[in-house]
């Protein structure tokens, strides 16, 4: 943050020879011999006047600190030369702008259009700035321009170039013309200067001229070797030699207004005033051609280069830095011009010639005239007021009484009386008085002020000799006011002044202080103020603090004063207020006017005010006798442009108009706004929105930080305000996008939507699947209850009827019943099996063997089945589905022996050959026709029925192998292998296969 300090700069006295403008001869050697007369009788710096300034140097970020020009651009912005570079001022910091290409002197500044700046240092080319984009200017031969003298803009964007022999102009349409600098008219063409009119204003070393393309020159000042020019209000032009002499051309005449001594530097206009550096002086010139040195001074520099901005501030580049005067017109009357050491005022009374100044170290009258005077009326204390009778009265340290008539000044001794601290008008044309010891009433003759001793309140433990009495007040029903002892008192005011009984009212304010004035702001309305509770609005037996208490920056009001342009002037520390009560009870007020730095005031504090009829404000401040001339309390507060200063992205510096992508989650953005106002900055009030439709809300600053933003799209508009009530027009957002996360992006989603689709779909055909394998599970229970339980219960039903049979002999009952026991063993075993298949859970090899042989003595007759099962097979599961079907080939190749081929000996075997497993079942029968399951040409079998094409489907379902062979010693084997592991994967396939088949039957 830029640090300002802010100080009063003295001024000396005038000094030099001046021509004087054009006026009667009689009458301009009177004001010679006044001025003559003047600097005989008042050494130089009696008539200094202090202003108000503030300076920036190395420790505001001005690391050059000896400056050589300033300009302002048209955002805003002041731009400040110096002997090593280039330094743009916001209001808030002073930064270094394009080190690299500016290290030397900056000779020259011209603010172009859209913020475009030209710069021109000693020894370099000239420059283009436009944003943060540094770009030479190219001559017409399309080289950087490097043989320049002088360079400016004209009032319509095109850029003039002075060379030593051409003077170039670069148009709008960007294309270059010339001309030779004879015919300018002007001699050697040394200077060019902008203009408000058509072309260009060329100074050389005989006159100033103004050269326009299509009308040639004409000559405007008959004076040569012209460093600064400028145009006053009624469009005349003024210029500064060499030499220090001030010119005017106003309407075709030409005057010659100053003659300084030094060197000229330059000149500015600022209203009707005309500023001028000339040698050491700063030299002040009003509109009859009356001047006033500023500077030298030992706060203020002296100054190269003067601007006058576009809130009306002046500014200084010197040799210590840059000084900017708010509001120069504003003065300070302090010790060096005749008001005590040191000038701490606090009461003054302004009378149609001169005007009281009561400091705590004397009273002074300055007398105003064609000389200004200063004379010491004493060490008066309080006030100093004027009855009807056109009497001043005035109190003395404990010498009573004084009443001026005029010159004439009576003393009236009173022990105890230290000063007046309140009054009041009477009825009568006489004053209230009161003091700190009691109330008096002045009179209408020769006599002493009158003591009022009617009896003082019941409540007081004390007289009147004891009695500090404030603020005192006759209002217009006839009461009489006055504060004490943190309490108001009221009374009949011709029956106090007679000194009869009163009956008194009062009305106490705890923890207010003294009271310091009393105000009827409407009739029968009373404001009090205090020094430390605020104001109050008195009533029947009450105070009520007024409602504005909390929006001023201190509770110490040292006074009220009736404002001439209306309304109440609030004196206190931090607050000059012109206000006006609002109707409903004047409870609260409306703020009219502040009084700041911005008109120029030195302190933001003053006890009393005067008001003059042309609006010119007398203030009593510990700074001295301020003037605040009614110009600078009319200059408008309008609304600065806000703009952005500096951006950064993850603390990287990025050009402000850069468009930004954000990455989404891991991102941090700051941003910093100036508003470009340098007058009074303690006024300025931000509000931002973070896009067009949302609402503005008030601001701490105008600096902003954002960590780890949500995604969308953002635009970021901050406006200022110096008066509250007038905000900025808001420039063009800065938009910026945070990034959405990359799942949210488009074609994720729709990848992730069609992947969410092709799950859903494969859970579904899962769901299909798994409904299809328990209906396929349910319909081969059924065909195996159909086949196995049916058929065996079908044999006992008939077998049951033939023992039922009478002629069944025992012996055939018998065998029947051991039929019959033999087919329900059959059956539970079938069960058995069919139980098993249902089961989830794997069976060792062993288990599985074992059970196969079990099944095997059941079906083959005893004596004719042989086993050739391994005894030491591994330690590895089978799947229930593999043990089913091979239970089922086994049972089918078993059937095939027994029925078709006649075997008298069949062998069942189960063993592992290296990773492969293996069960056969070899027989010495006839062997089977057509046993490799040839189909004939309608898809049937040539075998003659269906068990072949079971066993080979079965082993497909397990991906097992089937192999039939005819043995050397005659019948078949049939030998099955497979591989466990494999066995899921297969019986899955097996099982899709199935499925399918099923979904297109």
């Amino acid at each position: 943050m830029t640090r300002r300090s802010e100080s009063i700069g003295r001024g000396k006295a005038p000094s030099g020879c001046s021509v004087a403008p054009l006026r009667p001869w009689g009458r301009a050697v009177c004001r010679w011999l006044a001025l003559l007369l003047v600097l005989c009788l008042d050494p130089p710096g009696a008539s200094a006047l202090d202003r108000l300034f503030r300076t920036y140097d190395e420790r505001d970020g001005l690391s050059v600190s000896e400056t050589s020009v300033l300009a302002q651009d048209s955002r805003g912005f002041i731009w400040i030369g110096t002997v090593g570079g280039l330094f743009r001022f916001d209001g808030t910091e002073i930064r270094s702008w394009a080190p690299r290409h500016l290290r030397h002197v900056v000779r020259r500044l011209c603010p172009g259009p859209e913020g475009a700046l030209l710069v021109a240092s000693k020894a370099e080319p000239l420059w283009l700035l436009r944003g943060e984009r540094v770009d030479p200017v190219l001559g017409p031969d399309g080289a950087p321009l490097l043989a320049w003298t002088d360079v400016t803009y004209a009032a319509d964007g095109s850029l003039w170039v002075l060379a030593s022999d051409s003077l170039l102009v670069l148009g709008p349409d960007g294309h270059w013309r010339g001309w030779p600098t004879e015919a300018l008219g002007v001699g050697a063409a040394t200077r060019l200067f902008g203009s408000t009119g058509n072309g260009v204003l060329v100074g050389g070393s005989a006159l100033l001229s103004r050269f326009d393309p299509e009308d040639g020159a004409e000559a405007v000042l008959p004076c040569g070797d012209v460093v600064a020019t400028a145009e006053d209000a009624g469009g005349g032009i003024v210029a500064l030699t060499r030499d220090g002499e001030v010119w005017r051309s106003v309407r075709d005449e030409a005057h010659r207004i100053y003659c300084g001594q030094g060197r000229g530097a330059d000149l500015v206009v600022r209203g009707e005033t005309v500023w001028a550096l000339i040698g050491g002086e700063f030299v002040r010139i009003d509109s009859t051609g009356a001047r006033l040195q500023i500077a030298p001074s030992p706060a203020l520099d002296l100054g190269r280069a003067l601007l006058v901005d576009r809130e009306g501030s002046l500014w200084v580049a010197g040799f210590r830095g840059v000084t900017c005067l708010p509001e120069p017109e504003t003065v300070a009357r302090t010790s060096p011009d005749g008001l005590p050491a040191p000038p701490h005022a606090h009461h003054l009374f302004r009378t149609p010639s001169s005007i009281w100044v009561v400091t705590w170290f004397g009273t002074r009258e300055i007398c105003f005239g064609e000389i200004e005077s200063v004379r010491d009326r004493g060490g008066h204390s309080g006030r100093v007021r004027a009855d009807r009778f056109g009497h001043l009265w005035a109190a003395d340290l404990d010498r009573g009484f004084i009443r001026y008539d005029g010159e004439v000044a009576r003393r009236f001794p009173h022990d105890g009386v230290h000063g007046i601290y309140g009054s009041s008008p009477r009825n009568d044309g006489t004053l209230w008085l009161a003091s700190d010891d009691g109330v008096f009433v002045t009179q209408r003759d020769d006599a002493p002020p009158r003591h009022c001793d009617a009896p003082p309140p019941d409540d007081w433990d004390h007289g009147w000799e004891n009695s500090w009495i404030g603020a005192i007040l006759e209002d217009s029903n006839g009461r009489l006011w006055f504060s004490c002892d943190e309490a108001v008192y009221e009374c009949h005011a011709d029956s106090f002044a007679a000194g009869l009984p009163v009956g008194w009212r009062r009305t106490p304010i705890p923890r207010s202080g003294i009271g310091s004035e009393l105000l009827e702001v409407a009739p029968g309305t009373i404001w009090l103020a205090t020094t430390e509770a605020g104001l109050f609005r008195l009533g029947q037996n009450a105070a009520s603090p007024l409602s504005e208490n909390d929006d001023l920056e201190s509770l110490r009001i040292y006074g009220m004063v009736e404002a001439r342009s209306g309304g109440i002037w609030l004196l206190g520390a931090g607050s000059i207020l012109r206000v006006l009560p609002t109707p409903e009870g004047a409870e609260a007020y409306q703020i009219l006017e502040r009084l700041t730095g911005w008109q120029g005031l030195p302190t933001q504090q003053a006890s009393d005010l005067h008001e003059d009829a042309d609006g010119q404000l007398w203030l009593a401040t510990l700074a001295g006798l301020v003037q605040i001339p009614a110009a600078a309390r009319t200059q408008p507060l309008l609304p600065p442009p806000v703009e952005l200063v500096d951006l950064r992205v993850d603390g990287e510096h990025r050009a402000p108009d850069t468009l930004l992508h954000l990455p989404w989650k891991r991102n941090r953005l700051e941003l910093q706004f100036a508003a470009l106002t340098f007058r009074d900055r303690g006024r300025l009030r931000y509000q931002a929105r973070l896009n067009s439709q949302a609402p503005w809300q008030d601001s701490d600053g105008p600096t902003f930080r954002f960590v780890d933003l949500a995604p969308g799209r953002y635009e970021i508009s901050v406006r200022a305000t110096l008066d509250g009530d007038s905000w900025g027009e808001a420039r063009s957002p800065l938009a910026f996008q945070v990034a959405h996360p990359w799942w949210t992006n488009p074609w994720i989603i729709a990848l992730a939507t069609a992947a969410a689709a092709a799950l859903l779909y494969a859970a579904h055909r899962l769901r299909v699947a798994m409904l299809l394998r328990l209906e396929r599970q349910r319909i081969r229970i059924a065909m195996d209850l159909h086949d196995e339980v049916g058929s065996g219960l079908g044999s006992i039903g008939i077998l049951a009827g033939l023992i039922s049979d009478p002629r069944v002999g025992e012996e055939q009952r018998r065998d029947l019943g051991s039929r019959i026991a033999g087919t329900a063993g059959d059956l539970g075993s079938a069960l058995g099996e069919i139980v098993r298949t249902l089961r989830t859970s794997h069976e060792s090899a062993l288990t599985f063997a074992t059970r196969l042989a079990a099944t095997a003595r059941r079906i083959v007759p005893e004596g004719r089945l042989r086993l050739a099962i391994g005894r030491s097979l591994p330690d590895r599961s089978i799947a229930p589905e593999v043990q089913r079907q091979l239970r089922l080939v086994t049972l089918e190749a078993l059937h095939n022996a027994l029925r078709h081929s006649g075997a008298e000996q069949i062998e069942l075997g189960f063993d592992l050959q290296g990773a492969m497993w293996r069960l056969w079942v070899e027989d010495n029968g006839t062997g089977v026709p057509s046993q490799d399951g040839t189909k004939d040409d309608r898809g049937r079998s040539t075998s003659g029925g269906h068990g072949l094409g079971n066993i080979r489907e079965r082993c497909r379902q397990i991906g097992a192998e089937a192999v039939w062979s005819h043995p050397a010693s005659g019948g078949t084997r049939l030998e099955v292998r497979f591989r466990t592991e494999r066995s899921p994967h297969i019986i899955m396939r097996g099982r899709s296969r199935g499925i399918s088949k099923m979904i297109s039957r």
